[in-house]
């Protein structure tokens, strides 16, 4: 195993002596002719050695460490393995505007829309495309959206651009433009391809891709890629194929003069640079609203984890939660809140900021690790699994630093010392340190469900055998008498308390 080291002797004498210790140390007289035979056949399944900084060097214990140690690491980067669990299914995909196989239509037969019939997507009115030197601002409309607010107590539906009712006159003015949503009029402007098999493909990205209306309907003009770790990779200005009507300057911050200058790709060419850089069908690609981005680099691709599907609407389709919402309320994050100043034109939207922001909602659950406690995810974390075992008051002296936390899965030997308490000490202290708690797990797949009390938050402890009848939980031991909580059952071995 080690015959092509320089230094197998060494290494052989050394690991065979430490396996022996670890044999001896962990077995029996009965049990440690059994114990070295297993473990001779592991060492005789391990693939030659060819390099001494190889991860399947040592003993048994010592590689099931590092590969434990490896697993929590990777906790607090995002990776393919980690983040698999949360790919929507193809139907999910289709619900949510997902081209999910390529049109039947001829690609590119249709490459602009001048002289046909359209319906502009600002004022609902009828027009047909042009394609002269000099666009007419013959169209108005509300650059904002409608908003419900109180007007003289009464509930009205405003403009938030200009605060008039909903179904005014318009209070912006422009060309007329359209947009294409259906696969099938999207393939015929600009042909669909799939993602290639790679490899050497990347785990995971993140994009975001900022658009304007040309004579072609909406157009790919700027493409911002970020790898696992927030960092750029690909940001470029793309030249669309047809003329340029509105280059969405005010949501973009891209404007035509910049497109002109700057651009050196096109659709065909940006696409053939997002493949090279490692892009492939198995790479995990993050955003918000992505069937618009894909959409617009006309890609079909499955491996999807889309913000706005994990967090959906509470009202659900078709209404959707915005990313500047969503940062708000879950990472408490402000994005997208640049203001015009006096004579220049601010984008509202960056599409750097929106990619990362898309990022930071993934990380959920991680491992407890000196690895996570020294990164900056770590207010973002809402489910914290606990298996190094640290001690108490380490865990409480940690707590703290997660804001967003909501459920937390204990190592039997700090569950068995949190909860055999009987003054509940430990676990107010628990509940103290990290007030969003919700939940808590330990060995044996039991939860304890942490609900609001009168006088705050505290935990219930109780196994189901320990109460049969659910309503005569005034006299046991499962919660504190004053209270006299009414104990639910919602599945096996999990309990809630309610009032």
């Amino acid at each position: 195993m080690y015959a092509k080291l320089d230094d197998r002797k060494t290494c052989a004498f050394r690991d065979a002596r430490e396996q022996e210790t670890e044999i001896y140390e962990s077995t029996q007289t009965n049990t440690y002719k059994s114990a070295t035979a297993n473990t001779l056949i592991k060492l005789k399944r391990r693939a030659p050695i060819t390099d001494s900084t190889s991860p399947v060097i040592g003993t048994e214990n010592t590689i099931r460490k590092r590969l434990e140690e490896a697993e929590r690491s990777q906790s607090t980067t995002l990776t393919r393995s980690n983040l698999k669990k949360y790919i929507p299914t193809p139907a999910q995909l289709q619900e949510y505007g997902y081209v999910v196989d390529i049109p039947n239509t001829l690609g590119g037969s249709e490459p602009s829309a001048v002289g046909q019939m359209k319906d502009c997507s600002r004022c609902n009115q009828k027009y047909i495309v042009e394609d002269g030197d000099l666009l007419k601002d013959d169209c108005k409309f509300h650059d904002g959206k409608a908003i419900t607010t109180k007007v003289d107590g009464r509930r009205s539906r405003i403009m938030s651009c200009c605060s008039t009712q909903m179904g005014s006159s318009g209070c912006c003015t422009g060309p007329h433009v359209f947009l294409e949503k259906d696969a099938e009029s999207l393939n015929k402007r600009a042909g669909f391809i799939r993602t290639p098999l790679r490899s050497d493909s990347l785990d995971v990205v993140a994009l975001d891709c900022e658009m304007s209306f040309t004579t072609s309907g909406m157009s790919l003009t700027r493409l911002t890629v970020v790898n696992s770790d927030a960092e750029v990779i690909l940001d470029e200005l793309i030249k669309p194929h047809s003329k340029i009507i509105d280059a969405n300057t005010r949501f973009s911050g891209v404007t035509i003069k910049q497109i002109e200058e700057s651009a050196v790709f096109d659709l065909v060419g940006i696409r053939s640079v997002l493949f090279e850089i490692g892009v492939g069908s198995d790479t995990i690609i993050v955003g918000h609203g992505l069937e618009n981005d894909l959409n617009a680099l006309r890609i079909v691709h499955s491996n999807i984890l889309d913000t706005a599907i994990l967090y959906p609407h509470p009202a659900g389709l078709p209404f959707r939660n915005s990313l500047r919402n969503l940062a708000a309320d879950v990472l408490k994050k402000f994005i997208q809140d640049a203001a015009p100043s006096s004579g220049t034109v601010v984008a509202t939207h960056s599409s750097l900021e929106d990619a990362s922001t898309t990022l930071d909602f993934l990380f959920e659950s991680c491992y407890y690790s000196p690895e996570l406690l020294s990164s900056d995810k770590v207010a973002l974390v809402k489910n914290l699994i606990v298996e190094n075992d640290p001690s108490l008051d380490t865990l409480l002296e940690t707590l703290p630093r997660f804001n967003h936390l909501n459920s937390i899965t204990l190592s039997p030997t700090l569950a068995t010392l949190i909860f055999e308490d009987p003054a509940l000490d430990s676990t107010m202290a628990l509940q103290k340190a990290c007030p969003s708690l919700r939940q808590v797990t330990f060995a044996g797949d039991q939860v304890f469900k942490i609900v609001n009390q009168p006088s705050g938050i505290e935990f219930f402890k109780t196994k189901i055998s320990d109460c049969n009848d659910v309503n005569l939980c005034s006299s046991c031991d499962c919660s504190p008498n004053r209270y006299q909580p009414k104990l639910m059952l919602r599945k096996r071995r999990t309990l809630r308390v309610a009032y």
